[in-house]
């Protein structure tokens, strides 16, 4: 079985007026201490790869700290 899950990201991208996904996975890993994998190391351009192989707590954890830093 795989733990990933991959997300659109466009808006977001577009939003934060971002080059593209791989931009956005460092915009998060600085801003909101969170690692992503830029969907386009997968073909998958505009989407980042998510992990959810850990407890509930760091996913809810990890998910409130995107949130902070995507919405306005």
């Amino acid at each position: 079985g795989t733990f990933y899950l991959f997300v659109d990201v466009a808006k977001a991208i577009s939003n934060l007026q971002l080059k593209d996904d791989v931009a956005l996975a460092e915009y998060l890993l600085e801003h909101a201490h969170v690692a992503t994998v830029p969907g386009t190391a997968f073909g998958t351009k505009g989407y980042i790869r998510l992990s959810f192989a850990t407890d509930m707590e760091n996913l809810k954890a990890a998910i409130q700290s995107i949130a902070s830093v995507l919405e306005p």
